[in-house]
């Protein structure tokens, strides 16, 4: 009995000792480094989920203060009620909260694709994601452009006040079209050297290419938005060449054609844009 418990003894021994080296033999086998990627995975998973909010945050933010001015510009136009302002107040929290939902998920799904490919320090690829520009699609997540919006706009007001919002609408892009065009003038008229009477005949016609072209040349830029007025030069090809060439003499219709040059690959794009009016 006491040799068969030796025996016992030395077997169970003997299995600890193999058991405890096989043990030992697992825990050498496991890769530190796989460890240590996982946890630089997650921490960077984490780091983007944070610079997402802290980003929508912002966006929010500016989105918000931009209805908010847009809902008081239509009160000083339109008088409106206390229960239209406040209609036209909640639709411009659901128009921001709808159109950030949409910004939201589609900069979330490019960030975090791009993420994945990131060799280094997340921080340095995330300091640029402020730049991404998603095109024109970008403009349809704006809260003036959703739905809920729109529709709470087309019903609230009564007759006079759309008519009153519709004029002043009018009035605001008009004035829009005729800074351009004047912009544009005055920078031509730094290499023709025109005189004041070839300014005046000018502003009209550019004035008219400004309203029948901005908003292609806005489209086009996409949500690049300080673009178009870096190409306000394009909107010189719409201006017809024979009204064009009864305001300058030959030597500024050589000048004017060099000025357009450098804007002519913009004005391709944008005549061919659906509904352009082209003219050259």
């Amino acid at each position: 009995m006491k040799r068969k418990f030796i025996w016992s003894g030395i077997f169970w021994a003997g299995a600890l000792f193999l058991g405890t080296g096989v043990m030992a033999q697992v825990r050498v086998e496991i890769d530190p480094q796989k460890d240590e990627g996982a946890a630089a995975t997650a921490n960077a998973d984490e780091r983007v989920s944070e610079y997402l909010q802290n980003l929508a945050e912002t966006e929010r933010t500016e989105w918000m203060e931009r209805m908010t001015s847009l809902v008081t510009d239509i009160d000083r136009v339109c008088s409106l009620t206390e229960a239209q302002r406040k209609r036209l107040t909640l639709a411009a929290k659901g128009a921001v909260d709808s159109g950030l939902n949409r910004w939201r998920a589609n900069m979330e799904t490019w960030v975090r694709d791009k993420a994945r490919n990131v060799q280094g320090d997340i921080e340095q690829f995330l300091a640029g994601v402020g730049s991404v520009r998603f095109g024109d699609t970008a403009r349809t997540w704006e809260p003036e452009h959703q739905q809920v919006w729109e529709t709470t706009l087309s019903t609230v007001l009564d007759e006079t006040q759309r008519k009153a919002y519709d004029d002043d609408m009018r009035q605001r892009l008009a004035f829009k079209h005729e800074s351009m065009a004047r912009a544009l003038v005055a920078d031509l008229d730094r290499t023709l050297r025109l005189s004041e009477k070839q300014r005046n005949e000018l502003l009209p016609l550019v004035t008219m290419a400004a309203s029948l072209h901005w908003d292609r040349l806005e489209s086009w830029a996409g949500d690049e938005e300080n673009l178009p007025y870096h190409q306000l030069g394009a909107l010189l090809g719409a201006v017809p060449q024979e009204d064009r060439d009864r305001v300058l003499n030959e030597a500024q219709r050589k000048g004017w054609d060099r000025f357009f040059e450098r804007f002519d690959g913009a004005w391709q794009s944008i005549r061919n844009l659906p509904g352009g009016h082209g003219v050259r």
